[in-house]
């Protein structure tokens, strides 16, 4: 007997505390009857990422990256919706603060197996950049492009001579990450085994990026982030003086700038050029090619305005030693090591510049890695008796 439909007993779920993110309050009961796809909506907004900390933001992109399917391929995902990706903010006082984000996930979070002995590590590097107006040859204004790298396989060559004096164009690297690796040793007696610092391999974490941007100019400027990675592993580059970009296909800029020269493109026209105001990179064929936009954010900054940005880059790579090793000691980059370009210009095509810093960006890098002591080790016990 089949009991109808009327006479089948209610159930009544109670929904318990939930402690989610930018969800407070009335918003934490609207969510529980959300689809997954809108609560991804809700978290990704903006507005709610706009106020959220830096271990938030970081907890709210290693839930999304578990959620990816896979295969996700080679060049990551944005872990924004398509809306989101791109923002515009605008500062509606002198000296108002506005505040963007960008979330990108490689691959998944890795799930831990029992009895892993993993040692963490955490590389942290704090960059300082005063950046003024660039003013091309025969014109009185223009906008001035540089790259803050973030992260890479091998440094350009020549960055060391960066370090001390001027800045360096890379400030971490996956071979001073492998050089900080602990190595395990067996003492037996007097004799003394060591594991090899090429027996071993790490698992890239995450990377999280606090910026702030500071206005210093007279008057406003528009401010444009780029956030930026390779589409293909990329090799050997340059360093420029002053370290604000690269010679080579590692330099973001130097891409865009090369791609619109006379043999990369047909009827060159010069308005177009890298220093020109209002010029984009992706007008550049060699950019589009060897880059992935995955945030833009565009800030119109009052006198005095701030502006906040913050980065998490989802990586959950592991890289063996000879992985790393096989990349050039000129520089190199895989597809998941990213690199951010800023460009900076006044509100106007026609205003007369002065000489002077017109914008400060103060850039907090932090990089998560980790090993398992004495994975990959091998010992070959060979008994020559037996030959």
């Amino acid at each position: 007997m089949v009991r109808p439909a009327s006479f089948r007993p209610k159930i009544k779920r109670s929904v318990g505390s939930t402690n989610r993110p930018g969800l407070t309050g009335a918003a934490i009961n609207v969510a529980e009857s959300l689809t997954a796809q809108q609560k991804t909506a809700i978290l990704t907004s903006a507005a709610n990422l706009a106020t959220q900390t830096m271990p938030q933001l970081q907890s709210i992109a290693r839930g999304l990256a578990s959620a990816m399917k896979t295969p996700i391929g080679a060049a990551g995902l944005s872990l924004l919706p398509v809306q989101e990706r791109t923002g515009v903010h605008q500062s509606d006082a002198v000296s108002s603060t506005s505040n963007s984000s960008t979330l990108w996930a490689y691959r998944k979070p890795r799930r831990k197996r029992a009895n892993e002995s993993i040692l963490k590590y955490l590389a942290k590097r704090t960059v300082a950049r005063d950046l003024s107006f660039f003013t091309p040859a025969g014109s009185t204004t223009g906008q001035n492009p540089i790259d803050i790298d973030l992260l890479c396989v091998e440094p350009v060559l020549g960055n060391g001579a960066g370090e001390g004096t001027t800045a360096p164009y890379n400030h971490i690297t996956l071979r001073n990450a492998f050089d900080s690796v602990l190595l395990s040793k067996e003492v037996t007696g007097s004799v003394e085994k060591r594991y090899l610092k090429q027996l071993t391999s790490l698992h890239c974490d995450n990377l999280a990026v606090d910026q702030v941007f500071t206005n210093k100019h007279t008057g406003g400027l528009i401010l444009e982030i780029y956030d930026c990675v390779p589409k293909f592993t990329i090799g050997p580059s340059v360093y420029v003086d002053g370290g604000e970009t690269a010679e080579g296909y590692m330099s973001p800029q130097y891409c865009w700038q090369s791609g619109l020269s006379s043999s990369e493109i047909i009827n060159l026209n010069e308005n177009v050029a890298s220093g020109t105001w209002g010029a984009k990179p992706t007008s550049s064929a060699m950019f589009n090619r060897t880059w992935n936009i995955v945030g833009m954010n565009r800030v119109n900054m009052t006198t005095g305005g701030v502006h906040r940005h913050r980065s998490v880059y989802e990586i959950n790579k592991s890289v063996s030693y000879h992985e790393m090793a096989q990349v050039s000691t000129s520089g190199g980059r895989f597809a998941w090591t990213p690199c951010q370009m800023v460009v900076v210009r006044p509100y106007n095509a026609g205003e007369s510049l002065a000489s002077g810093d017109a914008l400060n960006i103060t850039t907090d890098i932090r990089f998560n890695y980790s090993n398992i002591s004495g994975q990959g080790q091998r010992v070959i016990d060979y008994d020559s008796a037996l030959a």
